[in-house]
């Protein structure tokens, strides 16, 4: 729920949730919130919701009520937004509101040094850190295997333990195989690797790391970590095992001769550890980290094996989905200048389909679809006026719109891999009462594919295209006239996400497919 923060004065840090009710704001007691500041009128201000969205209004104040430093008499917030009354600050939040960021670091997990020191890297300050690895030699650790990074067999990795393990750990990697083979994106297939190889030795923790573009080594999963806890995580051992291909079983870290100095195990008492290189083509680009607090259960050198074959795995899934990332960036890319092309015909619509397809992203992201079903929204909402390009465009008014969308239609069926955009190009034009074509579905009939882009679609005309007086409307007024459509000709679920993506500022800056690798993998 939206709520308000006091930023300044006596009350600081009180929040007031923003509901149905208006909160007013002023030095009368009354007021929802009450402000010590004799600048602020009894009655300043007020706060209020009309559906999904939130508003300050001035209540004809003396001293005026101001927003990020703009006096206003009404206008609608965002996220972050600051509402100053005199001296007092009060900043608009939403908790739910905010969004996942796909690339970021997950949280929960932190790197400290030797002396305790929190660091954002292992990876930092290589030549310092090569001079105290050299002080320790393989022997130092309780148990490891040394890879050599050009060898590509599992057959060539160690296998030990009973006929039963084996079977155990060959049914694992199977499992593993049959899981992982047809994801196609990074975040569900990190959490499928960890989650499987994590059960099957039966560790507290998980934790992936990838390599990123600035070649800095960041937690991008985790298995175990509950909300609020915070894992420490030794760079002496992530730092070896990245920087040499080793993989490392250590029976008891808090007495273990390689790392009884390091703080971040001794503080949380971890009695086994396994940490192992994630290798494609001769190139490290991650690590898996397992913890055991269990004393009387540590890991064992089976456990080691059969992580360090996952491993291998999943390095080249990930380089997989990393790589069909990157064509679908470049299919992004080719439709993006196609689309491009069409509109040039047109210097009205130029930019419409891509702006289309960045509300409609923002849309799938607060809808909370899947990263294949947020990129199937944002290609149908980038291509669904292509048809434009061989539609009559000498007719006016219903026969010219249905044309172009079913001319879209027959440009796209026979491309494979389209099935699942085509629907949110062939109804867009629907309405939920059934008035729109061309088919004239209703509600639930209707694609939620089509519903976004139809949404996203209708914004962009009220705030871009001009209408017969040549005007367009600023974006407070077309979010207005869009929550009076939701209940006639939109879906209501869909115009709410609309509303909430722009109330937590993702409107117009969400994550698209046309992302760098950096930012979307």
């Amino acid at each position: 729920m939206p709520k308000l923060r006091i930023k300044t004065g006596p009350n600081r840090d009180k929040t007031v949730p923003v509901g149905e009710t208006p909160v007013s704001l002023g030095r009368d007691p009354e007021c929802g919130i009450q402000l010590f500041d004799n600048a602020a009128s009894r009655n300043h201000a007020e706060v209020f919701r009309i559906g999904e969205m939130c508003f300050v209004r001035d209540l004809g104040s003396r001293n005026a009520t101001f927003v990020n430093e703009e006096k206003i008499e009404e206008e609608l917030l965002r996220v972050g937004d600051k509402i100053r009354i005199g001296s007092t600050v009060i900043v608009f939040e939403d908790e739910e509101a905010g969004g996942s960021d796909h690339s970021a670091p997950i949280q929960g997990v932190s790197f400290k040094d030797d002396d305790g020191e929190k660091i954002d890297d292992p990876l930092k300050d290589e030549e310092e850190a090569d001079a105290r690895d050299e002080e320790f030699s393989e022997d130092d650790f309780q148990a490891t295997i040394k890879l050599n990074l050009n060898r590509k067999q599992l057959g060539e990795i160690r296998s030990a333990g009973s006929g039963e393990d084996v079977a155990v750990h060959l049914g694992l990697l199977l499992d593993l195989s049959k899981t992982i083979s047809g994801e196609t994106h990074l975040k569900p297939l990190m959490a499928k690797i960890l989650k499987i190889a994590a059960e099957g030795v039966s560790a507290k923790i998980g934790i992936l790391f990838l390599r990123d573009v600035k070649g800095g080594l960041i937690p991008r999963s985790h298995y175990g970590i509950e909300p609020g806890e915070d894992v420490k995580v030794s760079k002496t051992i992530v730092r070896n095992v990245f920087k040499h291909g080793r993989a490392v079983l250590t029976s008891d870290a808090v007495v273990d001769a390689r790392f009884k100095q390091t703080e971040s195990i001794v503080l949380q008492g971890i009695h086994s550890v396994i940490c192992v290189p994630m290798v494609s083509q001769d190139r490290a680009i991650g690590i898996l980290y397992f913890e055991s607090q269990d004393v009387e259960h540590p890991f064992k050198p089976e456990d080691l094996d059969i992580i360090t074959a996952i491993g291998f795995q999943a390095s080249v899934a990930i380089q997989n989905v990393q790589a069909h990332t990157q064509q679908r960036k470049m299919l992004a890319g080719a439709i993006r200048t196609l689309v491009a092309a069409v509109e040039m015909n047109s210097p009205e619509t130029q930019g419409h389909s891509e702006r289309v397809c960045t509300y409609a992203a923002a849309i799938a992201e607060q809808l909370k679809l899947s990263d294949a079903e947020s990129q199937n929204v944002q290609l149908a909402a980038l291509l669904h006026d292509i048809g434009k390009v061989a539609a009559d465009s000498s007719n006016e008014g219903g026969p010219k719109v249905e044309g172009h969308v079913l001319v879209g239609v027959k440009l796209l069926e026979n491309m494979p891999g389209m099935e699942p955009v085509i629907p949110g190009i062939k109804y867009h034009h629907e309405k939920v009462d059934g008035s729109g074509f061309p088919e004239g579905l209703t509600g639930d009939k209707i694609p939620q594919i089509a519903k976004i882009v139809a949404v996203a679609n209708i914004l962009d005309h009220l705030m871009n295209m001009p209408d017969e007086e040549g005007n367009t409307k600023p974006t407070k007024e077309a979010l207005l006239e869009m929550s009076k459509l939701g209940s006639k000709s939109l879906d209501p679920e869909v115009v709410a996400a609309l509303f909430v993506a722009h109330r937590s500022g993702k409107l117009f800056n969400p994550k698209t497919i046309f992302e760098p690798a950096k930012a979307r993998e």
